[in-house]
């Protein structure tokens, strides 16, 4: 308990530390926040590929989602209408890539 006291107080002797310790990151959080608080939520772009009437529910689900700016597309037309810039995410891509259910793996 003594050590402990002792180191206390010799941190608390040494004013630069002190700064850097707990009056920094305060500040630091301060000025980055006022710096980037004008930049808007960016909304995720999602692309759902028409193949099935389940994916017509998934669809509509996503819709709803505020986060989201859902496009339902053809697969002929997803590639030029959604390319890999102005899109985060497709259901068709998590389809490729997602193994089926009997090829799982575990590593």
């Amino acid at each position: 308990m003594e050590l402990t006291r002792a180191r206390l107080l010799e941190f608390l002797r040494e004013p630069e530390a002190v700064f850097w310790v707990f009056i920094f990151p305060v500040l630091l959080a301060v000025a980055l926040g006022i710096a980037f608080r004008t930049k808007p939520v960016e909304k995720l772009r999602v692309a759902v590929v028409r193949t099935d009437p389940a994916v017509e529910r998934l669809a509509a689900l996503l819709i709803g989602t505020a986060d989201l700016t859902v496009s339902v597309v053809a697969s002929a037309e997803a590639t030029r209408h959604c390319g890999p810039a102005k899109l985060t995410w497709s259901w068709e891509r998590l389809a490729r890539e997602r193994p089926a259910a009997s090829s799982v793996t575990y590593r």
